[in-house]
């Protein structure tokens, strides 16, 4: 039986936002990320912004997390020394944290409301926070 009422404020919209610029190029950057365990990128932002958590977020489908930690960063503004840290700019092109950082907002629109609700799915296992626990499985 299909239901009359949908709550739109609840799903996220991954058809529309899998067609999304912002996120097509986020995705592409983000999987080029070694994911380092500390990270010298976090090191190295002046503001703090913890890039490797917002990096692992969005890698393991947690837009909303990501989203969340990235609210305050203003990272358009920045000279961007975080991707000079970068591991992979030693012998190749450092992730261009400043614009995935940037185009996260660009997400924000097939997002369920209110995604500044505070919710920690995350887990531990054997050591290592797993901030999609669907990945155990």
């Amino acid at each position: 039986m299909k239901s009359e009422h949908v709550n739109n404020d609840n799903i996220i919209e991954f058809d529309k936002m899998h067609n999304n610029q912002a996120y097509k190029y986020n995705s592409s950057e983000i999987n080029r990320c070694i994911m380092c365990n500390d990270p010298p990128c976090d090191k190295a932002c002046p503001k703090n912004v913890p890039i490797g958590d917002i990096i692992k977020s969005y890698y393991f489908e947690n837009y909303i997390g990501a989203l969340r930690r990235s609210i305050d960063s203003n990272c358009a503004s920045c000279t961007a020394p975080c991707e000079r840290a970068c591991v992979l700019s030693k012998n190749d092109m450092p992730v261009r944290i400043r614009e995935i950082i940037s185009n996260i907002d660009g997400i924000k629109k097939y997002l369920p409301k209110p995604f500044t609700e505070d919710v920690d799915m995350s887990i531990k296992m054997c050591g290592i926070k797993l901030e999609n626990p669907v990945c155990c499985c």
